[in-house]
Order: structure tokens, then C-alpha cells, then sequence
């Protein structure tokens, strides 16, 4: 492990440049998981006349949503309240680099009087198969909108009381109605343990985030009323990417 970032009463991190393969990036703060709202992360492997992003301007909530998925808790330690550690490849391990090849990463929109701190960790062996996510929005005055999530399988997204509806169409057809209670509690039945404070006390879910399998949905609609824009983001399964012509 190696730390490469901590730092307070900034807005924004220098982009951190990386020359060793890791494969888990950890990323704490001394903030609880409600005070991570805005902050983006840009995450990618810069190689010879190309770019390989893993997430590009993501909303830093989401990045950790969708990268401890069924996985690993967030937990605290020490000073800081929330650390979570986030896959950078599909099958968990170091990322592949050739001659000169780096690991970039930015933090932006950081709240100044919070501490942020940013750790590689490595695995055993190397990975060639990067992780993929991609940001969307809903705008403010959409009342309804279809979403084509083929060759992808996972969302998070903005939880908000807006939401009336939302609806998935499976691969057979079927289409699933459910309001934002019921498609929350789905989750936390999914992936009951999301995060332990310092305390010791499990927390199910995400405070600001409803996060969603899209193992074999085609479609996601969401039902909304106007006067909020919703931020999502989903994650790109690399198998059905190259099925369903995913740009990545």
C-alpha cells in the first residue's frame, strides 16, 4: 500500500500520476459518507498516443457506489470516517502497464475543511480488463425518460423524492414497476452491508444513492416530476459492451 494523496483546505487535488500497476484505490475522508455530495474523480491510464479511462468527471459518491458493489464495506479508521476501496479492473487485479504507461487520478470539487487521503493498493497479479463507468443526467424539466442499458451492470443513482417511478425492462420483456422505497429496499436485500461507521454500527444502502443490478435489464425508465436534474452513473460490463456496440 502506498499512500499518494492527503490533504486539507483544497478545492481540488493535483492530477496524481502513478507509474506502478495497483489494482484497488482507496479513498478516505474525514467527512461521514452524507458529506460526499459533489466531489468528482477523473481516473485514467494514460499509454503510448491513447487514453483508457476508468471514469471520466464521475461524481465521487458514485465512483465508490459502484466500485464496492457486493464487495468490500466502507469503513473508517482513524481520523478518517470513511474509506472506501474501489476496484480499478474487472477481475481485481494490478493494473497492466507497459513502458512508460501511467495511472492518472484527480479529485475535484472538494470541501475545504474536510481532509481527503488516497491509497494504491496492490493485488497479486496483473489485469489487463480495465473498469468502465459512464455519467448521465436526467434534466431538471424531463418528466419521464427510457434509459438503453444493454452492456451495462450496475447504476447508482441520485436518490431524491422527486422520483415517482421506475421501471426495468428485462431481456424477456417483462417490465418491473417499482417506486424509489421499493427499489431501495431491493438493493439493501441485495447488498445488505454497504458500510460499518466508527462506531461499529452497519449501515444498509446509501444515504444519497439508490443503487441497481442490471444483470439482464435492458431498459431503465424513470418517472419524475419537474424542477430536479438527476445524476447517475452506471458501470460498463466489458462481455456485453462488445455485444450491444458500448462505446468505451
Amino acid at each position: 500500500m502506498a499512500q499518494i494523496y492527503n490533504a486539507t483546505n483544497k478545492t481540488k487535488s493535483d492530477v496524481i500520476e502513478v507509474s506502478k500497476g495497483f489494482a484497488h484505490l482507496a479513498i478516505g475522508t474525514d467527512g461521514a459518507l452524507t458529506d460526499i455530495t459533489t466531489e468528482t474523480i477523473t481516473l485514467y491510464v494514460e499509454r503510448k498516443g491513447d487514453t483508457a479511462d476508468i471514469a471520466r468527471e464521475m461524481l465521487l459518491i458514485d465512483f465508490i457506489a459502484l466500485g464496492t458493489e457486493g464487495q468490500d464495506a466502507i469503513v473508517s479508521m482513524g481520523t478518517l470516517k470513511c474509506v472506501a476501496c474501489c476496484d480499478l479492473t474487472v477481475n481485481g487485479g494490478n493494473v497492466k502497464l507497459g513502458e512508460n504507461e501511467k495511472i492518472k487520478v484527480q479529485l475535484t470539487n472538494l470541501k475545504t475543511a474536510k481532509t481527503y487521503q488516497m491509497n494504491t493498493i496492490e493485488s497479486s497479479f496483473e489485469d489487463s480488463e480495465l473498469q468502465d463507468y459512464t455519467r448521465k443526467t436526467m434534466a431538471s424539466e424531463t418528466l419521464n425518460q427510457d434509459f438503453d442499458v444493454r452492456g451495462h451492470d450496475l447504476l447508482s443513482l441520485q436518490k431524491d423524492d422527486s422520483i415517482t417511478e421506475i421501471n426495468f425492462t428485462y431481456d424477456n420483456g417483462h417490465v418491473a414497476k417499482m417506486d424509489a422505497f421499493e427499489a431501495e429496499l431491493f438493493h439493501k436485500t441485495l447488498d445488505p452491508v454497504v458500510a460499518i461507521n466508527e462506531a461499529g454500527v452497519v449501515q444498509s444502502g446509501f444515504p444519497t444513492r439508490l443503487v441497481f443490478l442490471l444483470t439482464g435489464i435492458t431498459n431503465v425508465n424513470i418517472r419524475k416530476s419537474a424542477g430536479v436534474l438527476l445524476n447517475f452513473s452506471t458501470r460498463i460490463n466489458a462481455d456485453d459492451a462488445l455485444l450491444y456496440n458500448v462505446k468505451r
